[in-house]
C-alpha cells in the first residue's frame, strides 16, 4: 500500500496565534475531530487564529508546520497536554 501524501490547506504565509488548545478523550471520551489543515483525525486539538481573526482546529504535528506561531507558546501547549494526560493516567 501506497503512502499517501499529506495535503495541508492553511497558507504558510499567514500569520497564527493560538487561542487555546484541548483534548476530545478520543475514543473513550467526544471522538476525534479532524483536523482543518491535513485531515487527521485529532484528538489533542490545537485551537488557532489568523490575522483575519478565523480560527481553525488543528493538531499539534500542524501546529509545528506554522512557524509564524511563536515557540514558547507552541512548547507551553505540548507542556499542558502531557500535564493532563499524566492527569488522566493517575486517575484511571
Amino acid at each position: 500500500m501506497a503512502k499517501k501524501k499529506r495535503v495541508y490547506l492553511l497558507p504558510h504565509n499567514e500569520t497564527y496565534e493560538i487561542v487555546s488548545s484541548f483534548h476530545t478523550g478520543g475514543i473513550e471520551g467526544e471522538g476525534f475531530l479532524p483536523c482543518d489543515n491535513c485531515g487527521a483525525l485529532l484528538s489533542k486539538v490545537v485551537v488557532v487564529k489568523d490575522s483575519n481573526n478565523k480560527k481553525s482546529y488543528i493538531g499539534a504535528d500542524c501546529a509545528k508546520t506554522l512557524t509564524s506561531i511563536k515557540e514558547e507558546d507552541l512548547e507551553s501547549t505540548m507542556k499542558l497536554f502531557k500535564y493532563g494526560e499524566s492527569i488522566r493516567k493517575s486517575i484511571l
